[in-house]
């Protein structure tokens, strides 16, 4: 799969024109686009970490039965990890996560 992107962004610089080449949903390549190619997409950026995290639209990081709907919820707004922080709670509700 290739999408082509008008601008890529990346950790240190931004890209114009480019084809972002895909496969098992990870890039494989990215190049630059022919003259007569035309972009499909304003922009391409990596996906946000959220390094410090309670949980969110209603999903608490103490609640691991809800952990996949949680992780969801992130990707809507762009965010593909977190790192979830424990709530002030008995140790024995701890020990259960």
């Amino acid at each position: 799969m290739e999408i082509k992107v008008a601008q890529v962004v990346n950790h240190n610089q931004v890209k114009k024109d480019q084809a972002v080449q895909l496969e098992d949903g990870r890039i494989q390549n990215i190049r630059n686009l022919y003259p007569f190619e035309t972009p499909e997409f304003p922009n391409m950026i990596p996906g946000f970490i959220d390094i410090h995290t309670h949980g969110r639209m209603g999903f608490s990081t103490m609640d691991i039965e809800n952990y996949e709907k949680l992780s969801k919820s992130y990707l809507i707004s762009g965010t593909t990890a977190f790192v979830a922080s424990l709530l002030t709670a008995p140790i024995e509700e701890i020990e259960k996560i």
